[in-house]
């Protein structure tokens, strides 16, 4: 009877078989995996914003129902004033993570850190996150009084903060839309070209790059 050789080594053929099949899985499953990683790193970005979104309601219960604010667009400029990030520092229980979405690859490129005296330092801290330029400069400049809650008529569609480095531009989301060529664009998004966006109620949401800035006004309704 004969006897096979059951230790008969590959061929060079099969070898080249089993490395195309292997190649062609990779090439198939690569992008599934990448897409499930972006989505997953989206779902922390997302909750972050949910947590500043009930910081922030924290913060206006505590204040008379004003949001943070100041005469001027700087959130942290050197005349010494402070960022939201820092108004915000104990009801977000004293955390810098909660700022940063890891979507981000460079959070330290956030620009708004000058003041000494907050818990966040320029070019150490980070930050993913913008707030709408409304909550920041003074609402009514007659009285010298910020937004306050009752200024927002729709707070359901009325964004708070976005993914993005700096304050809007011209009090729009322009720098969240792809091909945005002004100052410090966005450079990260969510799975299917999304950021994520909070809500005056405290809701967040992913919406389009395209759309954002036509959709979602900066100024409250």
């Amino acid at each position: 009877m004969k006897i096979t050789n059951i230790n008969r080594p590959f061929t060079l053929l099969e070898l080249l078989v089993v490395v195309a099949i292997i190649g062609m899985l990779v090439s198939i499953l690569l992008p599934s995996l990448q897409k499930t990683r972006i989505m997953t790193m989206g779902t922390v970005c997302i909750s972050n914003q949910k947590q500043i979104g009930i910081a922030m309601a924290s913060y206006v219960s505590e204040n008379d129902e004003f949001y943070p604010y100041k005469n001027g667009v700087q959130a942290n400029g050197p005349n010494g004033d402070k960022p939201i990030q820092e108004y915000l520092w104990y009801d977000i229980g004293e955390s810098k993570e909660v700022f940063v979405c890891p979507l981000d690859q460079s959070p330290e490129d956030y620009f708004w850190w000058y003041n000494p005296k907050t818990h966040f330092q320029k070019d150490v801290d980070g930050s993913s996150y913008m707030f709408n330029e409304y909550i920041i400069r003074i609402w009514d400049k007659e009285s010298g009084r910020g937004l306050k809650v009752i200024d927002v008529d729709n707070p359901t569609k009325w964004p708070m903060a976005s993914d993005g480095l700096v304050l809007p531009s011209s009090r729009t989301w322009a720098r969240v839309t792809p091909g945005y060529t002004g100052w410090k664009p966005i450079d990260w998004w969510h799975a299917d070209s999304k950021v994520g966006m909070l809500f005056g109620d405290g809701h967040v949401k992913n919406v389009s790059t395209i759309t954002a800035e036509a959709t979602y006004p900066a100024a409250p309704q």
